[in-house]
């Protein structure tokens, strides 16, 4: 296993001053996230990067070299089968059995972020 690490690169359009990849639920960006998960990875000796680039024309976010979007798709659908519904709840509820949470449904939470970071980090991905 390599040495744990941090880089995240926050490649974006001339004149962008936010990260639009942010959490569905508190709306934090991925390098607020970033920034509160900090001290615990400082403490694990976990070296933190983060560089932000001015290129293209939309917003790509990469974690140790991998694209962050990428990971976030992998880690939403762990979400999503861990906490579908069974197909007699389904039946019984008649809804879809991802239809929890529409903010969940919609984009990602702070939760799934941090799940993804880490697990760049730790070479999971």
């Amino acid at each position: 296993m390599g040495t744990r690490r941090l880089d995240l690169v926050w490649r974006h359009p001339p004149g962008a001053t936010r990260s639009l990849l942010a959490a569905a639920d508190t709306g934090r960006t991925v390098l607020e996230v970033v920034e509160e998960i900090r001290p615990a990875l400082d403490a694990a000796d976990v070296p933190v990067t983060v560089r932000e680039e001015v290129s293209g024309d939309r917003e790509v976010v990469t974690v140790n070299g991998t694209p962050l979007d990428e990971i976030l798709v992998r880690v939403k659908e762990g979400h999503d089968y861990c906490h579908a519904r069974s197909r007699r709840e389904e039946m019984e509820a008649r809804r879809h059995p991802l239809a929890e949470d529409e903010r969940i449904a919609a984009g990602y939470t702070e939760f799934m972020l941090r799940k993804a970071i880490l697990l760049a980090i730790e070479g999971e991905d």
